[in-house]
């Protein structure tokens, strides 16, 4: 077992991790993370250069309650619920070490985040059951997932949706009717990163976390509101267990800066819905585009990425990731992500219009039969 959880971010290898080569990172197509491909709110970029220098040296507020305040103002989230992190995988290792202590193996549809069965198999020593996905389309069925936590006597349920990487969704129905099923007889995570790229008539899970005391969700703000770099996330969980958590919890977790970007953001929500809109039309866009390419099979996406199938193409995802590699362009081979067939998926995130047609244009050019009979 890897001693550290395989991420994107391939992008340091070439404008260094001492940022020493930073004017050269547009040059670099980064479609191999799930950042936001557009800047933060006009609102943050002010507030930020306005007071960048007294920000740097000042300590943030101990709990940051201004920005839980902002937080279930803006979701209609109690503030008692709220527990923030340096970003979602900060609240990851955090609490899945205290959330999944009961006996039985932990149930995680595949492919999925690979942070979640990396920290529960290395820093739980739990067993981790893959719900497989891969031949329904990726699609969940809750019949199914049900009957599997049944069957092997699961000790707690993880559950990321939208999915990353395959871009699925179960709806909010479905996952009601899971929880039921559950009752109370084991924890259950959900991650709801991207839940905010979901069309505007989905509603979030989290009036559930009152009715179910064994229900977790964790969400970011650093994907729909470009704040990636300053890592701003949030677990919802009961306020008994949020009290317990907070003695728990290191002071100042979430930066000045970060504090006063996420407020901002979420004060300015007209922005980030113009964002989302536009994110949808060029990963449509991008969808159509790469379906031209002969054998690639394109999986359709409620997320800003698309999951590639390259089971009929002439290149397997190590291949083609090193060879797009070389054009300065970064992708994500997802084998890692699950157990079955490794080598067969890559993820590619949606870009700007330019550099999506920069990464079709490569793409083609490698898949093309041509190409690997040469």
């Amino acid at each position: 077992m890897s001693e550290y959880c395989v991420h994107g971010g391939d992008l340091y290898q070439f404008i260094g991790e001492d940022f020493r080569d930073i004017d050269a990172a547009p040059e670099t197509l980064a479609a191999d993370v799930l950042d936001a491909w557009y800047p933060p709110s006009p609102r943050v970029l002010t507030c930020l250069r306005d007071h960048l220098s007294w920000a740097g040296r000042t300590s943030p507020p101990l709990r940051g309650q201004g920005l839980k305040r902002v937080i279930g103002e803006a979701f209609g989230i109690p503030e008692a619920q709220i527990v923030l992190g340096n970003g979602s995988s900060d609240l990851i290792f955090r609490l899945l070490p205290d959330i999944f202590r009961q006996e039985g193996p932990v149930v995680i549809p595949a492919p999925s985040y690979g942070e979640y069965a990396h920290v529960l198999q290395r820093l739980c020593g739990k067993t981790v059951h893959y719900f497989p996905t891969y031949d329904t389309g990726f699609r969940i069925e809750p019949a199914a997932l049900v009957r599997t936590l049944d069957e092997t006597g699961a000790g707690g349920l993880v559950l990321v949706n939208p999915s990353n990487p395959t871009g699925q969704c179960l709806s909010t129905e479905s996952i009601r009717a899971v929880l039921e099923a559950i009752g109370g007889r084991c924890p259950c995570l959900i991650d709801e990163t991207y839940f905010g790229y979901l069309p505007d008539g989905d509603v979030s899970l989290q009036a559930e976390v009152q009715r179910h005391p064994n229900l977790v969700i964790l969400r970011s703000l650093s994907k729909i509101y470009a704040l990636s770099g300053l890592r701003v996330g949030y677990a919802l969980v009961s306020p008994s267990y949020a009290s317990a958590l907070q003695e728990r919890t290191p002071p100042y977790t979430v930066s000045t800066l970060a504090q006063m970007a996420a407020i901002e953001a979420l004060r300015d929500p007209s922005y980030a819905g113009q964002m989302v809109a536009a994110t949808r039309e060029r990963r449509a866009h991008l969808r159509d585009e790469l379906r031209s390419i002969e054998g690639l099979r394109v999986v359709d996406s409620h997320i800003n990425s698309l999951l590639l199938d390259l089971e009929q193409c002439t290149l397997d995802a190590g291949e083609l990731v090193q060879r797009l590699s070389a054009d300065g362009i970064l992708l994500r081979d997802i084998s890692s992500q699950g157990d079955r067939y490794p080598g067969r998926f890559v993820r590619i995130s949606v870009l700007d219009y330019d550099a999506n047609a920069r990464m079709v244009q490569r793409l083609r050019a490698h898949l093309a039969p041509a190409a690997s009979a040469s």
